[in-house]
């Protein structure tokens, strides 16, 4: 647990103080999570066309709202609170997984001691350590992390509901549904869908009415997600109308007009390259189910091809590559054996379901590596870069300072995704408007040419110490964290 915390509180760190960091989405979730109010409100910088100063429109998302809350307490910036969500989240994540292997193997002790030697009671505990270790580092989170997301807390949150379920604690239960519900409005469908596969794995048909009681629990469960997600997607329509995400992303305007078949050839594969993280834990859920003649491993799995389906007709190029986040239901899937087996393998021994999904784990590991970097997603966690926050910190406050008492200044999406609500549209490079006094970039960033074309005339030029951000200037500027730089640019120009 601890383990997990701390790499994925540095992934954040240094995805802010080390690397260049995203305004979509990192710095707009740390925004929305970082001391803000019951009714969400946007950072300034990403409210532009359909995005207003209300993030209902987009999400209806009031645990954000609740995980903010002690950052009004604390004397911490934005992404080191994003840091401590992030790195409570995984650890979460790593504390369930813990606490299901521990029932497994407690459930299954009397036939553990009555059939299973040395050997097997250590494999069955090396399989324990290794999910333990290893599941808040799948292949379906680390592709989540590269544009750090909220949409994982189904993770925990899920496999908590299911945990308590399983041990009657109906508040435990409820708390950790209306918590997924609260962090976006579809989570009920989600967690609805995957009772809903349970029920019928378990004999229940829907023209006939559930006999056995966790039965009807599940399906009470599964209406209440189901309900609790249509009065999410009513407020949101009714009380904050706008966005339209879902026609935005995933329908289209006109409806479905973009689809034809070589967009839908072009997605299959990029999937067969690039997403064997989500399909190939999915094959070995298959075996699993082979080997034991029961559909009940790959419930997970079957619960989410509407989700599939959905972004495979996607609108929007990224939702439907299933980039990033955009997965995210596929790491509770791969982890659903874990509680899974609760249910459909009591009393069994603990091993061979322990074996099965470590291996699940690995082979999402090992499979993100077929079409992406893994060293540079292991890098990503290493130890937090110190010595860069302070200067970036103090350097971005007096850009703010300047664009109330001097204007105009521009910045690159990079350096507003430190403080998103120090800085609106017109502060960014598209739509800046005049020529500008300050001009704040990334020089590795990705809108450098966009820099250079506004900071071109400008004659002082300083860096951010330990940095590579650069700050054009038509003055020289002497503030602390800036270091004097030649500014080859001008130079060239005379």
């Amino acid at each position: 647990m601890a383990i997990a915390g701390a790499a994925h509180f540095a992934l954040i760190w240094n995805h802010f103080y080390r690397g260049v960091p995203y305004l979509f989405d990192a710095g707009w979730y740390g925004a929305l999570a970082h001391r803000n109010g019951p009714v969400l409100e946007n950072p300034s910088a990403v409210v532009f066309g359909a995005i207003g100063e209300r993030f209902y429109a987009t999400h209806f998302s009031p645990g954000l709202w609740l995980l903010s809350l002690p950052s009004w307490l604390l004397p911490v910036s934005m992404p080191v609170w994003l840091g401590v969500l992030e790195g409570v989240k995984h650890a979460a994540i790593a504390g369930v997984v813990w606490l299901l292997v521990r029932e497994l193997r407690t459930a299954g002790a009397a036939e553990r001691r009555a059939s299973d030697g040395a050997g097997a009671a250590w494999a069955a505990g090396a399989a324990g350590a290794a999910l333990v270790l290893l599941a808040a580092f799948n292949g379906v989170l680390l592709a989540c992390n590269v544009f750090p997301h909220f949409e994982t807390w189904l993770v925990p949150l899920g496999l908590g509901f299911l945990l308590a379920l399983h041990r009657g604690h109906m508040p435990a239960a409820w708390v950790c549904l209306a918590g997924a519900v609260s962090i976006r409005e579809d989570m009920g469908f989600h967690l609805c869908g995957l009772l809903l596969v349970m029920a019928v794995l378990r004999g229940w048909r829907p023209w006939t009415a559930p006999r056995e009681a966790e039965t009807k629990r599940w399906l009470g469960f599964a209406a209440a997600g189901f309900a609790a997600s249509v009065a999410a997607l009513l407020i949101m329509r009714l009380g904050f109308p706008g966005d339209r995400a879902f026609a935005r992303v995933y329908l289209g305007e006109p409806l479905f007009a973009h689809i034809d078949g070589e967009m839908l050839a072009g997605r299959l594969r990029l999937y067969w390259e690039e997403r064997a993280y989500l399909w190939a834990p999915a094959l070995v859920c298959g075996a699993w189910a082979a080997w034991r003649r029961s559909w009940w491993p790959l419930a997970g799995y079957l619960a989410f091809v509407p989700w599939a389906l959905l972004h495979v007709l996607a609108a929007s190029v990224y939702a439907g590559a299933l980039a990033s986040y955009y997965g995210f239901p596929y790491a509770l899937a791969l982890l659903w054996p874990l509680a899974g087996a609760l249910y459909f393998a009591r009393g069994e021994r603990a091993g061979p379901t322990l074996g099965w999904a470590a291996a699940l784990v690995l082979v999402s590991i090992l499979a993100f590596a077929r079409g992406n970097d893994l060293g540079a997603a292991v890098d990503r966690m290493r130890a937090p870069a110190l010595g860069t926050r302070e200067p970036i910190e103090t350097v971005v406050r007096h850009l703010a300072e300047a664009v109330e008492r001097s204007g105009p200044v521009v910045v690159c999406d990079a350096v507003a995704a430190q403080a998103p609500r120090l800085f609106d549209r017109t502060n960014l490079f598209h739509q800046a408007e005049g020529e500008p006094r300050i001009v704040a970039y990334y020089a590795n960033g990705r809108q450098v040419k966009d820099a250079r074309d506004h900071a071109g005339g400008l004659p002082h030029l300083h860096r951010v110490a330990g940095t590579s951000i650069l700050v054009a200037a038509r003055e020289a500027l002497h503030w602390p964290g800036l270091v004097a730089e030649r500014n080859d640019q001008t130079e060239a120009g005379r």
